[in-house]
């Protein structure tokens, strides 16, 4: 399956489907005035939005803040909070299928790519079962406002019911209620995204684990390294080995196959860094200083 191309077809389709896809979204739009009545809340809260549609909360209590965080953030942008939960967990397979990547938008080593690639390239990364581990090592305060957040990202959920934003109701795709790895994994995925060292790693990681043997070999590739400072490359290779294999465009001992078969290297998968382009977004229009106020249900 091919995604359209865009042009003048795209743009005025689009424009045609505009007021229709604004109709079905008018039950879960952000609500900007008024007053709420929230389950979950300990005492009342208030948010008001400046010139430039950024709220500002006002808490008696650091519970209840990032309860209403969660709220505003899925109010405004449940979608996307979705597809980023999915994209960094490796499941935007079981939504779009074995969809053929946008790989324009991606890097041009994702070109003929599908979305199972991306997931299972996403999986070796590990970055949710790194949000999973990390859970057990919060503070208690932490995970109390994880806690928190996640509340009210459900309670706006819990409070759309079948009217949740046109993109879950077009798919027929109902959001699992979010846990605290949930935003963790983002936050590290995130900083993935923004880092531009993994691959330069794994392959240092790669010639070292190669050259074991060879130290002297190893020193003049690595020569401002102390000989006695610590290292953890034999730590860390097994764990990374399928990561790099993979990355490397080699599926052959990676461990992807299925059961009873004979390994065989696979030339579809992608070969290099996964780039992302910065997107500009536009910001709701909100005149004057708007605000409204929740309180507990």
């Amino acid at each position: 399956m091919e995604l359209p191309e865009s042009g003048i077809f795209s743009s005025v389709f689009a424009v045609l489907l505009r007021p229709y896809l604004r109709s079905l979204d008018k039950p879960s739009l952000p609500r900007y005035h008024g007053e709420l009545g929230l389950a979950g809340l300990r005492k009342n809260v208030t948010v008001r939005w400046d010139a430039h549609a950024i709220p500002h909360v006002f808490a008696a209590n650091e519970p209840d803040l990032f309860f209403a965080q969660g709220y505003l953030h899925a109010q405004e942008r449940l979608w996307q909070m979705e597809m980023s939960r999915r994209f960094l967990g490796g499941r935007t397979a079981e939504i779009f299928g074995d969809l053929t990547l946008p790989w324009k938008d991606l890097s041009y080593q994702f070109r003929g790519r599908t979305s199972v690639d991306l997931d299972y390239f996403i999986r070796l990364l590990g970055i949710r079962g790194s949000a999973e581990a990390s859970l057990s090592l919060v503070s208690e305060p932490q995970r109390l406002y994880l806690d928190a957040y996640c509340s009210g990202v459900n309670r706006y959920i819990e409070q759309c019911g079948n009217k949740l934003p046109w993109e879950f109701r077009l798919l027929r795709h109902r959001p699992e209620p979010w846990r605290p790895e949930d935003p963790l994994a983002i936050g590290k995925g995130l900083a993935f995204l923004l880092s531009t060292a993994l691959y330069t790693r794994l392959n240092f990681i790669a010639v070292a684990a190669k050259l074991q043997d060879q130290p002297q070999k190893l020193h003049e590739l690595f020569p401002a390294y102390p000989d006695d400072a610590p290292v953890i490359v034999h730590a860390v290779w097994n764990h990374v080995r399928a990561l790099w294999q993979f990355s490397s465009g080699i599926l052959a001992a990676a461990g992807w196959h299925p059961a009873g078969t004979d390994q065989v290297e696979d030339p579809r998968l992608p070969t290099a860094r996964h780039h992302r382009r910065p997107q500009r977004e536009e910001q709701p229009g909100v005149g004057g200083p708007p605000s409204s106020s929740a309180s507990p249900s």
